[in-house]
């Protein structure tokens, strides 16, 4: 039986992903990270569980921005930050209907990329899943952290984050979205908005998902088809 105060040992972690996502996705100029110093503690402290892959990529090859700026991992001093917007007060609170879980990546389009508290993969690790703050859309994504890190994005980068769409909004005139910012419709989807590259706009991201959570809870039960009059925004 363990006794009080003894640190639990944890088996060597196997970074063969991190390399992989490294070599495909380095760091924009720029961008900040990685978390030095950020400890397997502080990783239980977020997820509720250990999951040692998550701390080696903070630790090590994540950046607050890669790919142009087409994804962006929050970092302990990311404004939204890693920490403090998973807390109270944070994305959440617009969003009461989505299962808990943590974010720990957005893209140019506001989607978040998460990992589940409380919902659990075959291997015990924290399921994936996506989260389209415009359509109130939630996806499970069939990988593992490191599957998701070190295949998926590095191997698929360009499709799963609509890069050519990217590449056309900066070709039509228009600046690259910051760390903080996203593109997104100027009329939202859910209230009949149109996602062409000329019904967009750059808006916070913080505010995005904000606003997308507030109406989406008001809508998500209406009918298929169902006129909305309208919806309160705070």
């Amino acid at each position: 039986m363990p006794l009080w105060g003894n640190k639990r040992e944890l088996a060597p972690v196997d970074t063969t992903a991190l390399d992989t996502f490294a070599r495909a996705l380095p760091g924009d100029a720029e961008s900040v990270g990685p978390a030095a110093g950020w400890t397997d503690r502080q990783t239980r402290d977020l997820l509720g569980r250990d999951l040692p892959l998550f701390t080696a990529f903070l630790s090590g090859p994540a950046r607050s921005s890669v790919a142009g700026g087409a994804l962006r991992f929050l970092l302990p001093e990311t404004d939204p930050s890693l920490v403090g917007w998973n807390g109270r007060g944070g994305w959440r609170s617009d969003w009461p209907s989505v299962k808990p879980a943590v974010v720990f990546a957005t893209d140019w389009l506001g989607r978040l990329f998460f990992l589940h508290s409380n919902v659990r993969r075959k291997d015990g690790e924290p399921a994936l899943g996506m989260l389209d703050s415009t359509t109130g859309e939630s996806v499970d994504l069939d990988y593992s952290f490191g599957e998701f890190i070190g295949k998926a994005l590095a191997e698929d980068w360009r499709n799963l984050l609509d890069a050519d769409r990217l590449d056309a909004w900066r070709a039509a005139g228009n600046e690259s979205p910051r760390f903080d910012q996203v593109v997104a419709p100027k009329q939202p989807l859910i209230l009949g908005g149109s996602d062409e590259i000329a019904e967009m706009e750059l808006s916070f991201l913080v505010v995005a998902v904000s606003f997308g959570g507030q109406i989406w809870e008001q809508v998500k039960h209406l009918p298929p088809g169902k006129k909305i009059t309208g919806v309160s925004i705070e």
